[in-house]
C-alpha cells in the first residue's frame, strides 16, 4: 500500500497539469506538444504520443529517474474512445503509423526499451480495440485481426463497424459487416466463413442490430418492431 501511495503522490508532483506541463520532460531546445492519446502508467514508466522536432514519436518517462527513452518512430492511433494504448498482462500495445511511409504496424511496450517491439508483420489500418479479453484491428487489407499474446491472426471480413464485434477466441469472432442489412454479420470459426441472420430466431424484428460479447454469448441490440 506505502508503495502505491507514495507512486502516486509521485505522479501529482510530475504532473499537476500533465497535458500542458509535460515540456520539462524533453530538453528545452526540443518542441514538444501533447499527442492526442491518453497518457498511460506502466509500473513506474509513463508512455505517451509526443511530437518532438516535426516528427510523431511513442515515448516512456521513468518517474523515478526522470530519465526519458523514445520507444517507436511514428503515431499511436487512437480509437473511437480516444485510446491508443490498450494493456494485456504486462504490455501495452498499440499501432503505430510510420512517418516515413504510410504503413501502420502493431507495437507492444513494457515502458523500456528492451520490452519494445513489433508484434507480427501485418500492415494495419485501425487502432487497437478490445472484446472479451483479445485486442483487434482492421487490417490495410479491410480485413479483421485478432492479436493474442505475439500472435496476429488475420479473418478475411470486412469490419463495418469495430464496435460491434464478438471474439470467442483468437480463430472464432463474428463481425458485423453491414450497416443496412440485418444478414451481413459473418462468422470466421478456423478460416470457415459462414453469414448469420440476426432476426431468424427472434419474436420480433430488431432493426439495424449491433452485437457485443457478454459471458460467453454474442448479444445483439437494437430496435424492436
Amino acid at each position: 500500500m506505502r508503495k502505491y501511495i507514495l507512486l502516486l503522490i509521485s505522479l501529482f508532483i510530475i504532473q499537476p497539469s500533465f497535458a500542458t506541463n509535460l515540456n520539462w520532460v524533453l530538453s528545452d531546445d526540443e518542441s514538444y506538444e501533447m499527442g492526442v492519446s491518453e497518457t498511460v502508467l506502466n509500473g513506474d514508466k509513463l508512455i505517451f504520443n509526443g511530437f518532438v522536432n516535426d516528427r510523431y514519436s511513442v515515448w516512456s518517462f521513468d518517474i523515478k529517474t526522470r530519465q526519458k527513452t523514445l520507444l517507436v518512430d511514428g503515431q499511436a492511433l487512437t480509437n473511437f474512445d480516444d485510446r491508443s494504448f490498450i494493456k494485456k498482462n504486462n504490455h501495452h500495445y498499440f499501432v503505430v503509423r510510420s512517418n516515413e511511409v504510410s504503413i501502420s504496424r502493431l507495437w507492444r511496450t513494457d515502458g523500456t526499451l528492451a520490452g519494445t517491439s513489433q508484434v507480427g508483420e501485418t500492415p494495419l489500418f485501425s487502432a487497437l480495440y478490445q472484446n472479451n479479453g483479445y485486442l483487434y484491428a482492421m487490417t490495410q487489407s479491410l480485413q479483421t485481426a485478432v492479436i493474442d499474446e505475439s500472435q496476429v491472426i488475420v479473418h478475411d471480413i470486412f469490419p463495418h463497424n469495430l464496435n460491434s464485434v464478438c471474439i470467442f477466441e483468437p480463430n472464432n469472432i463474428i463481425v458485423q459487416t453491414s450497416a443496412s442489412d440485418n444478414k451481413r454479420f459473418k462468422q470466421s470459426n478456423n478460416g470457415i466463413i459462414s453469414t448469420l441472420d440476426i432476426n431468424k430466431n427472434l419474436p420480433i424484428e430488431v432493426a439495424l442490430p449491433q452485437i457485443f460479447y457478454q459471458n460467453s454469448w454474442c448479444v445483439a441490440a437494437g430496435d424492436g418492431d
